[in-house]
């Protein structure tokens, strides 16, 4: 079981989403996409690492306490040859933050769609105010690369799940994965149905 915090698919618009460490133009994409019929593309310049685009305050006002588990997941559309990390990051009450940036895309193939997420748990004596989400390059370069269907969740039930897409006939939003490519999971989420009975 999950909560959902946050979840785009940019078929409005691009929302908050803001450029990270200058150098990027953002824009609502109506050629690439991987459900519905837009997306979020993002163009770096390459002048610096860690280029791209994030939403500060995903949701905020949220009070949750230590040990609580928050998953960060998007599906990305990296060029050929490069890769794309997930960028989450938790702000506390009293102005502290918990950042992180380890869950890294497969390598682009220029058409594939990835499944990329990664979690994070409150700290001790930490109390969780908002959330933030955002998709980064791996390293140094000039690349143009696509985001769709970002989202943040509580986990409720402390089971890291497997992860796949899954289209909203099965009831979801999305289930949270690590570096799955499309077809790959579309196999587990339909491998994971079956298990549960539905």
């Amino acid at each position: 079981m999950s909560k959902a915090l946050y979840s785009t698919d940019y078929e409005s618009g691009i929302g908050n989403w803001v450029t990270v460490n200058g150098g990027s133009t953002l824009s609502n994409d109506a050629v690439v996409f991987r459900a519905g019929a837009k997306s979020l593309k993002v163009i770096t310049d390459g002048t610096i690492a860690s280029q791209g685009a994030f939403v500060n305050n995903a949701a905020a006002n949220l009070n949750l306490t230590e040990g609580t588990v928050i998953d960060y997941a998007a599906w990305v559309r990296p060029p050929s040859g490069s890769k794309v990390t997930l960028y989450k990051r938790m702000n506390f009450v009293g102005g502290a933050t918990l950042t992180a940036q380890s869950d890294i895309s497969p390598t682009g193939d220029g058409s594939t769609w990835s499944l990329i997420r990664g979690g994070l748990t409150v700290p001790s004596g930490k109390i969780l105010a908002g959330v933030a989400i955002g998709i980064r390059t791996f390293v140094q370069e000039a690349i143009t690369f696509y985001v769709d269907d970002a989202g943040i969740e509580i986990r409720t039930d402390g089971i890291a799940r497997p992860s796949a897409y899954s289209p909203a006939a099965d009831g979801y939003a999305y289930v949270l994965g690590q570096g799955l490519n499309e077809n790959e999971a579309i196999r587990l989420r339909d491998r994971m149905l079956a298990t549960n009975g539905r």
